[in-house]
Parts: C-alpha cells; sequence; structure tokens
C-alpha cells in the first residue's frame, strides 16, 4: 500500500515538472512571513516565480495542503486563474 502511495506521489510530481519546466518558486510566505506560521483566518499565501526564458508568466496557480504524517489532502484551492 505504501508503494501505491509512492507512486501517486511521484506521478504527481513529475506532472508538476513537465508543466512547469524551467521554472523556480521561491520565498514562500504565508501572512507575508517565510517559515512556519499560525493564523486563524483564511491565510494570505505568497511566492516568487522565476525563468530563465523572458515573457514567462503565471496564469493559474493551485494550492494544496496535506498532511506530512498521513498524506491525506487538508485543504485545495482547486485551479485559480491568475496573474
Amino acid at each position: 500500500m505504501n508503494y501505491r502511495k509512492f507512486l501517486i506521489a511521484a506521478l504527481l510530481v513529475m506532472s508538476f515538472a513537465v508543466q512547469a519546466k524551467d521554472i523556480t518558486i521561491t520565498r514562500l510566505t504565508c501572512e507575508m512571513q517565510e517559515g512556519l506560521v499560525t493564523t486563524s483566518d483564511t491565510p494570505r499565501l505568497g511566492w516568487q516565480m522565476s525563468s530563465p526564458e523572458n515573457g514567462t508568466r503565471q496564469t493559474a496557480y493551485e494550492i494544496e495542503v496535506r498532511d506530512v504524517w498521513a498524506g491525506k489532502v487538508v485543504w485545495n484551492s482547486g485551479k485559480v486563474k491568475s496573474a
């Protein structure tokens, strides 16, 4: 069963890598702070994207939060169109 979860996780990571070739996401923030943050409201999330190619831009995003130990999805934003 663990092998199956690993395989599914690997396929998800590989599909992201194909869609985001040569794009690097850095400076992940929550409430404008890097690292662990506790919030009781809807958190404001942020990131910086860089690419070696000129004209690369973000057209949408999807954020998924998982329980690290159980591997279960806790929350998913769904695909959100965004510049």
